[in-house]
């Protein structure tokens, strides 16, 4: 129920043959610093997955540890873990149902949290550090309940328009990376970079590439427009022209005409745009 494939109560108790009580009694007496370390074992760690992926456990573990946080610290764990407030606030219910616990408990676990500050500033800081103050006031202004579910980009303007300057946004940024209060709070996947499918020639007429270079005129600031293509296995040029303007049309025409050249085999061929004939002008 809280491993990496963590089943509800009633989906484990139809496979197992369990009765749906007995298993909400095993969770509910289970201590939270265990329900919280199960669900810490997960391989892949909740930064790198959206909340809606979680596991029940995870959702659990994430409710048990935000109910014992003071109002500050709460928006660092927010934004620590890549949460809003909406999405504890509907986890809540359901935890508490499988706990046992009422909305009393998790009230009173709400107000004895402890209120004191533990994060700790950088190693080393430039000469024209923000002081103690300063950057404990960015931290008190990004995790303030009216702030904590918007971005420093929508943070600083809200601000201005109050009269109010703490620090520019390039400065929220970096004291939230900092503090690791920057993880992904969006709905869609983080953006990851890909590499480029790679082409390999073993020969030549398999792999072409070409590109548009800029050729002066006798006008100044005006140009013509040099399309070549050249065979990457061989070097050879497969193919060029001339124009006084870039346009896709023109590139398609060359390579129709490259292609049908005598000598062209018709197996596959592959044509990268690349900065080749860039180089070769100058």
């Amino acid at each position: 129920m809280t491993g990496p494939d963590g089943l509800s109560a009633t989906a484990l108790s139809q496979e197992m043959g369990i009765a749906q009580p007995t298993l909400s009694r095993w969770l509910r007496e289970a201590p939270i610093d265990k329900v919280s370390a199960m669900a810490t074992t997960n391989p892949k760690t909740t930064k790198s997955r959206r909340p809606k992926d979680w596991t029940p456990g995870e959702k659990i573990a994430a409710v048990a540890e935000a109910t014992h946080l003071s109002d500050e610290e709460l928006g660092a764990f927010l934004r620590r873990k890549g949460l809003y407030q909406a999405q504890i606030d509907a986890w809540q219910a359901p935890a508490c149902a499988i706990l046992g616990l009422s909305t009393r408990t998790v009230q009173r676990w709400s107000e004895q949290g402890d209120s004191g500050d533990r994060r700790d500033g950088p190693r080393q800081d430039p000469a024209n550090k923000l002081t103690t103050g300063e950057r404990q006031q960015v931290l008190e202004v990004v995790n303030a309940p009216e702030y904590r579910d918007l971005s420093p980009k929508q943070i600083v303007p809200r601000l201005a328009d109050l009269g109010t300057y703490v620090a520019s946004e390039s400065t929220f940024y970096r004291v939230l990376r900092e503090e690791g209060q920057l993880a992904h709070r969006q709905a869609s996947r983080p953006a990851s970079a890909q590499r480029p499918r790679e082409w390999v020639a073993s020969g030549p007429a398999e792999v072409w590439s070409w590109d548009i270079t800029y050729l002066r005129s006798p006008i100044r600031g005006q140009f013509y427009y040099l399309y070549l293509i050249t065979d990457v296995w061989s070097r050879k040029i497969t193919g060029w022209a001339v124009h006084t303007e870039e346009s896709a049309d023109y590139a398609s025409e060359l390579f129709c005409k490259a292609c049908i050249l005598p000598g062209t085999p018709g197996g596959r061929l592959v044509g990268l745009r690349w900065n080749f004939a860039r180089r070769i002008a100058t």
